[in-house]
């Protein structure tokens, strides 16, 4: 089988607590008098990120156990993926300082990440009209992601991807098509299949150990 989680990546959600999740946070803050007195509504923000989600398989996969623990998890197709319950709209109460923001932010960064859809969620955050050195107007968009998909090298690929930015390379980051599908299997095949590979695994490590 394919798609299956590193052992590091499955020893993210081992750690898990409901008071100390392992996700990862980015918030980002735009400026938006550099669009010539237009502003960005929050479908623009929702189409665009739809638009995006090639740039990681897992944007539109969730995460299925093995039975028993016998194995590492598996990434699959999320079949009830919904752009909508992902992508989610705030807007600060007046005066709409920095204060408010942290408040909003820590409280969205304590939930843990619902684990049964695709381990991910994006908050557009509007009304940041009382922040130092920002315009009125400005907005944040904060994205959450479980530690199993993301890490130090994904995060920073996954912003160049979203953003149209260049990456290190001084390039353009491409966005990747992922569109091979990946389909979950039933609870009994999943476990079959992945007794048969320990099986085959141990025998192979059984002929390569040296004779005595």
């Amino acid at each position: 089988m394919t798609n299956k989680l590193s052992g590091q990546d499955a020893m993210f959600l081992n750690v898990d607590l409901p008071h100390a999740a392992t996700h990862c946070m980015t918030v980002y803050i735009y400026d938006q008098s550099t669009l010539g007195g237009k502003t960005l509504g929050f479908r623009e923000i929702v189409r665009h990120l739809e638009s995006r989600l090639d740039a990681s398989p897992v944007l539109r996969r969730k995460i299925v156990q093995v039975p028993f623990g016998l194995g590492y998890p598996f990434w699959v197709d999320d079949d009830t993926f919904d752009i909508d319950f992902h992508v989610r709209h705030f807007a600060l109460p007046k005066p709409g300082d920095w204060r408010q923001f942290c408040i909003l932010v820590s409280r969205i960064h304590a939930r843990p990440v619902d684990l049964s859809r695709a381990p991910w969620e994006t908050y557009v955050i509007e009304g940041l009209d009382n922040i130092e050195d920002m315009p009125k107007g400005s907005f944040a968009i904060i994205t959450k992601m479980h530690h199993a998909a993301m890490d130090v090298l994904r995060g920073p690929r996954l912003t160049w991807a979203l953003h149209d930015v260049a990456g290190a390379s001084g390039r353009p980051t491409a966005v990747v098509n992922h569109k091979q599908p990946v389909r979950a299997q039933r609870p009994t095949s999943l476990f079959v299949d992945t007794v048969s590979r320990m099986i085959t695994d141990n025998l192979s490590r059984r002929r390569a150990w040296p004779a005595r």
